[in-house]
């Protein structure tokens, strides 16, 4: 222990500064696809879309960087929608599978780190501990200046304060359970079953065909009502799933129930997992929680998915 507290310090500060080094190399060399998007999207003629990634050319993926050097300094304007699409792609991937490169985790990691701390510091970060040991010390002063006096306390265990930490340890289960107790009476368990069993599509909405919706989803997303165009394109999906006969789609049902069939179908294609987007529809529709052209582009690309691996079953 007396090496800890004598070398603990230096070590960490040695520690927390090759990692700050560390991180300061990773945010200079890492590139941020969805910055990149972004500016992307400021630019309308093929040129400046050229003269964008070039400049970032050496610091993209092979595949990427392939496409760069192909399209050249005037890209076609095919060449600069499989570009723009390649650089949402990546976009799209470092929000869903949250990269160990990205920065601010990184130093989140740095930071939460037991290395990043003080060693000595460890042995006051047990409060409950450090309570309980004040409160034993009080009882033992006071039984000293007792032990003089004709009268002394009634004790357990022949002296021994023993009975102070389970008592410590029943009022304080006792305190979370009485918190327990009146969080879960307030809880309305009903209305969260009825919302969901709410069915994806209301009882007064018109029925619409796949292309429909595909065009509504469009429409939405020019308007920046990026909430409903995400939910056109989610029914676009269980349509498509209806047209290649994979789960039928009931109108009444909620969006859990049609996953439920698809999983259960046997015409599913093998590795086509519709759970994420199910998942990230609950959250935007019912949860009203969205990330604006972001996720519209994230639904976008699972219906892709979802039509290109049905067609290759066909």
């Amino acid at each position: 222990m007396h090496w800890r507290r004598k070398f603990g310090a230096p070590i960490t500060k040695l520690v927390s500064s090759c990692s700050l080094l560390l991180l300061l190399v990773a945010v200079v060399c890492a590139i941020d696809y969805r910055q990149l998007d972004a500016q992307l999207q400021e630019r309308t003629q093929p040129a400046q879309v050229a003269e964008l990634l070039g400049s970032v050319a050496t610091q993209v993926d092979d595949e990427l960087h392939a496409a760069i050097e192909e399209a050249g300094a005037t890209p076609t304007a095919q060449q600069v929608d499989d570009l723009r699409w390649l650089v949402a792609k990546r976009a799209m991937a470092e929000v869903n599978e949250a990269p160990p490169s990205d920065a601010t985790r990184r130093a989140q990691t740095i930071k939460t780190s037991p290395l990043f701390r003080d060693p000595g510091e460890k042995d006051s970060a047990n409060w409950l501990g450090s309570a309980l040991e004040r409160l034993s010390n009080l009882f033992q002063r006071k039984k000293d200046d007792s032990e003089s006096r004709p009268v002394r306390l009634p004790s357990m265990g022949g002296g021994s304060i023993g009975w102070v930490t389970p008592l410590i340890w029943v009022l304080l289960a006792g305190a979370i359970g009485a918190f327990l107790y009146f969080a879960l009476r307030n809880v309305n368990f009903a209305k969260l079953a009825s919302r969901k069993r709410k069915a994806v599509l209301e009882e007064d909405e018109p029925d619409r065909t796949l292309d429909e919706w595909l065009a509504q989803a469009d429409e939405l997303a020019k308007q920046g009502r990026y909430r409903e165009a995400i939910r056109a394109l989610y029914l676009s999906c269980l349509l498509k799933f209806d047209e290649h006969r994979v789960a039928r789609f009931v109108r009444a049902d909620t969006n859990w129930e049609h996953l439920a069939r698809i999983r259960k179908s046997e015409k599913l294609p093998p590795g086509l997992d519709f759970d994420p987007a199910t998942q990230a529809f609950d959250r935007v529709w019912y949860g009203q929680r969205d990330e604006g052209l972001l996720d519209f582009k994230r639904f976008r690309f699972w219906y892709e998915e979802i039509q290109q691996a049905l067609e290759v079953v066909r």
